[in-house]
């Protein structure tokens, strides 16, 4: 196991436990909109259990944002990042695509835009060349 994998690993369960939270995040507001709609008043139970689903889950999601900030600070706080093996190439791949989505769906606040940025500056050879118009 190289360096890096244990940190791909971490990043691709915080992927999938924050697709998951946005996912019932998502839910929560379609029910929420049907109930409201149906004629359920704020102040009746399943409409306040739903808010109270809707808190707990953007906490959730805002807790693991801030891991995936922590961890960014942590590995790629440092000015360079040295690769050993081919397998660090790879995994540091995959890290910066993982990221990219991360990025997208659910944080671009600082850190992540600038170790994107760090990332492909030491992957250039790997991004998608633009076609010139």
């Amino acid at each position: 196991m190289n360096r890096f994998s244990h940190l791909l690993k971490e990043l691709q369960e915080l992927e999938t436990r924050l697709k998951r939270a946005g996912n019932a995040l998502w839910a929560i507001n379609l029910k929420l909109k049907s109930g409201s709609k149906e004629g359920h008043k704020p102040g009746d139970f399943l409409p306040r259990r739903l808010a109270n689903l809707k808190l707990e889950t953007q906490n959730e999601i805002n807790d693991l944002v801030g891991r995936l900030h922590t961890i960014l600070v942590e590995h790629f706080g440092k000015k360079f990042v040295l690769f050993y093996s081919s397998d660090d190439v790879k995994n540091i791949t995959r890290i910066r695509r993982t990221l990219r989505y991360l990025h997208n769906a659910f944080s671009s606040e600082f850190p992540v835009p600038e170790t994107l940025i760090q990332l492909n500056a030491l992957l250039p050879w790997s991004q998608k060349k633009a076609k010139s118009p």
